[in-house]
């Protein structure tokens, strides 16, 4: 699935236990291109109900997600009800493999508004979808 802007497109992917992925690249009409595209997997998922909460761990990393007892809702505000599945999967940036799968390039603007480049300590990707 992509979108396009003045300037570039932004190609999204999704595939069954791996994290989403998206990446912007520049295409003109008539052109092809190649992108290579990194996703991370799923660190841990579980299914619970929404009223109980739950929590997950990513045993590789020792990370930790809790889920407090009817804390989710859908984006009108209404409160999520019933049984959820929550995935997570979690970015170390101490591993090339996984850093390779981190989005964008690293770049940012800074409170003057100079370029620069983000130093990160990690980062994760939480879902959750109706079960």
């Amino acid at each position: 699935r992509g979108s396009t802007s003045s300037s570039c497109t932004v190609l999204s992917f999704s595939a069954d236990g791996y994290a989403p992925a998206s990446t912007r690249t520049e295409l003109t009409v008539g052109s092809e291109a190649v992108v290579i595209v990194t996703m991370q997997p799923l660190s841990a998922s579980a299914t619970f109900a929404v009223a109980d909460g739950g929590s997950l761990v990513d045993e590789s990393t020792g990370s930790n997600l809790t889920v407090p007892p009817n804390s989710l809702t859908y984006p009108d505000g209404s409160p999520v009800e019933g049984p959820v599945s929550v995935s997570f999967s979690v970015i170390d940036v101490t591993d090339p493999a996984a850093l390779a799968a981190m989005p964008g390039d690293f770049s940012a603007v800074g409170e003057n508004g100079e370029e620069v480049f983000l130093q990160s300590l990690g980062a994760a990707f939480i879902g959750a979808t109706d079960a």
